[in-house]
């Protein structure tokens, strides 16, 4: 048996022994369930259980492969990847609550706000996030001689050109 974000699969062998011919027998069954689920502009395979309605979450952006998990009302419901589409099948006549959190080890920018969606019978909603990935700049700032400065204002005004950004910054004395 085996379960992911695509489905569910069962493989079953089973060895009988026929007592008149004395001859084992050898039987093999196979069993899958997923759900197809289309909105029309875009299709989507998954979810391990099997519902009338569902949810496609559409993960944008950079860097591939982040790992986000999906709540629907508070509760976990799956995970997504950015780059890929993630079906969350739900029971239809109910509105949710959609909200992911990052388990990615890297900073991400993206939409936290939970989103409703109303389901009915036959349903799909496609939700589309766009992830961004955040760059930390960590540094010092020395002085002419090379000596740290232990007391300024920094003050955003950041200007990025050809992959060059200037940050602007005020030094003052501690009296």
């Amino acid at each position: 048996t085996s379960e992911s974000r695509y489905g569910y699969n069962e493989i079953e062998i089973d060895q009988t022994r026929d007592e008149d011919t004395d001859n084992n027998i050898l039987g093999y069954s196979m069993r899958s369930q997923f759900n197809l689920a289309s909105d029309f502009k875009m299709v989507s395979v998954g979810g391990s259980r099997y519902s009338r309605s569902a949810v496609i979450v559409d993960l944008a952006g950079q860097p591939k492969g982040a790992k986000f998990e999906v709540f629907v009302d508070r509760q976990s419901a799956g995970f997504a990847e950015v780059g890929t589409r993630t079906v969350i099948p739900l029971p239809a006549y109910d509105t949710y609550d959609i909200r992911l959190e990052s388990r990615s080890d890297t900073f991400l920018s993206f939409d936290e706000n939970p989103r409703q969606v109303t389901l009915y019978p036959g349903n799909v909603n496609a939700m589309t996030w766009q992830v961004d990935r955040v760059l930390i700049f960590i540094g010092r700032a020395l002085d002419l001689n090379g000596d740290a400065i232990q007391y300024m204002h920094v003050f955003v005004g950041i200007v990025f050109t050809q992959l060059y950004f200037t940050l602007g910054a005020v030094f003052f004395t501690q009296n």
